[in-house]
């Protein structure tokens, strides 16, 4: 027996197309969202990366007495892989500069390079072509020196330093001021201007160029004579006028040379250096 078709009913149109723009909406919220999810995972990578080379030349190190030229130069040696990527996961490549530290440095798209730097910790974020380069200095090993103090700095800021190199520490040398006293700079001062001749190792300068101030009033001399009728008598009662006189007044005429040949100081001084943070 035929059973009667049963009427069923259906979205319409517009209940579709309501759906599909949700969809559209929420989709297009969710891509911005997981591209930046990728982006802060790709810069916790880089992150990681620097403070493994850092790391690894760290060992390099202390088994050569020497910082390494370069990233093969770590995994020629096994310091590491052999497959270690040469580039970040951005597509630019880790390099190596050493002196008395090692510095670190890559670029990366300046959105993300603060989060590179806080991670890692970095201290120089400068703004390059095609993004941000991040770099990171590191003492050599077993040398005292507070990195973390120093990237705190702000830039241009003047320290003194307790040691022979001020590298050591993340720093640059002023070397405008060895042998001289800081003070204050006047406004509209020359900044970083200087005066006078440097004080040698250790130099005790107790006296140096210097005048000295003579104020001369002059003088002149008093002196009593006997008049001219007094002179022309003679006998017991001779008698006349005394005549009081005053010589011109004149100047000694002392003068004193300036002595000495470089200014000089008398205060006592301790040594340091004076660093800069660049």
């Amino acid at each position: 027996m035929l059973r009667p078709l049963r009427y069923q009913q259906g979205f319409t149109l517009i209940e579709l197309v309501l759906v599909l723009a949700i969809l559209a909406v929420l989709g297009g919220a969710a891509v911005p969202y997981a591209a930046t999810q990728i982006r802060n995972q790709a810069a916790e990578k880089v992150a990681r990366e620097m403070l493994a080379i850092a790391d690894a030349a760290k060992s390099y190190y202390v088994a050569n007495s020497a910082w390494p030229p370069g990233i093969a130069t770590l995994q020629s040696t096994g310091y590491l892989p052999a497959s270690w990527p040469a580039q970040n996961p951005f597509g630019n490549a880790y390099t190596i500069t050493s002196a008395a530290t090692l510095t670190i440095e890559s670029t990366v798209p300046s959105d993300v390079a603060s989060l590179v730097a806080r991670l890692a910790p970095l201290a120089l974020q400068t703004v390059v072509p095609g993004g941000t380069r991040v770099a990171g200095t590191w003492p050599r090993p077993g040398q005292s020196s507070d990195l973390a103090s120093v990237q705190g700095l702000p830039r241009n800021a003047v320290v003194l330093y307790n040691g022979t190199d001020c590298t050591a520490a993340g720093l640059t040398e002023v070397t405008a001021a060895r042998g001289r006293y800081l003070v204050g700079l006047q406004p509209g001062g020359t900044l970083g201007g200087a005066v006078g001749t440097a004080l040698s190792n250790l130099e005790n300068r107790p006296v140096g160029r210097h005048t000295h101030v003579v104020t001369d009033p002059g003088h002149s001399h008093q002196y009593t004579s006997p008049s001219a009728a007094a002179l022309s008598r003679q006998g017991p009662n001779t008698f006349g006028w005394a005549v009081t006189a005053q010589t011109s007044r004149s100047t000694t005429g002392i003068s004193i040379a300036p002595a000495g040949t470089v200014d000089g100081t008398n205060a006592p001084y301790l040594q340091l250096l004076v660093c800069q943070k660049s």
